[in-house]
């Protein structure tokens, strides 16, 4: 029988995915001109998209943990984007955004299964 908490888990990711993906579609349909407001669009949309992934990867087996850290790496990148985009100069993001997405990448290979091995953790 399945846990309540993982029934729990996939209704909430759900929901999520469809009110940010509302949030998206509103936003969308105000027709923003300026880069900041398409980033913030792409930042709601990769959350609707994060939601809706981590909700299906619960429901299946076996989980992949590199797949579900991947899910978070991009949602956490997209509104790393958003946010440093509001910054001034823009150069001082590009820093940042880099340092964003090493850290992300390195989590990926931490969430390895090869990784795990490695140190011990399987």
């Amino acid at each position: 029988m399945e846990s309540p908490s993982l029934w729990l888990g996939v209704a909430s990711y759900s929901v999520a995915a469809l009110a940010y993906g509302f949030v998206a579609a509103l936003i969308i349909a105000s027709h923003p001109r300026t880069g900041r407001a398409k980033i913030l669009i792409a930042a709601i949309v990769a959350s609707s998209l994060w939601a809706g992934g981590l909700a299906i990867s619960e429901m299946t087996e076996p989980r992949s943990h590199p797949a579900l850290m991947g899910f978070d790496v991009a949602h956490l990148f997209m509104w790393t984007m958003c946010v440093l985009s509001w910054l001034n100069p823009p150069s001082a993001g590009k820093w940042l955004l880099g340092g964003s997405a090493a850290a992300g990448i390195l989590a990926i290979i931490a969430a390895l299964p090869a990784s795990a091995e490695l140190f011990g953790f399987s």
